[in-house]
């Protein structure tokens, strides 16, 4: 059964503020959890997404500066986004993407390394 009354991603936002909650985790770039989390002062970690985004970027580092650039660069520094995770959950021969991924997703271009400084 899959629950249909679930709270909007700015309610959880809220939720998580009134709670105290410091921090949260996501598990792929969601744009309205992205724009929820504007100036909320919550760290967020955010997975690059399926097994299909991993593959992209482990394949160029072109296509890693775009994944930034499409789901960083738009939201940080207004979304404290603390780190950004790569392969949860990886099954099978994507494994082998991982570290190439990472190598790719990690050495940002210029412009966007100025707006996401290294933690």
């Amino acid at each position: 059964m899959v629950g249909n009354n679930l709270p909007s991603r700015s309610e959880v936002v809220h939720m998580y503020i009134s709670k105290g909650i410091k921090r949260m985790r996501i598990y792929y770039p969601d744009k309205e959890a992205l724009n929820a989390l504007r100036n909320s002062g919550i760290a967020l970690i955010l997975d690059v997404g399926d097994q299909l985004y991993m593959s992209n970027l482990a394949a160029s580092s072109s296509n890693a500066a775009a994944w930034v650039r499409d789901n960083v660069s738009p939201y940080y520094p207004a979304v404290n986004i603390k780190y950004i995770a790569v392969g949860n959950e990886v099954v099978g021969g994507t494994t082998e993407s991982i570290l190439p991924a990472m190598r790719n997703v990690n050495p940002r271009p210029a412009s966007a390394a100025s707006r996401f400084p290294p933690r």
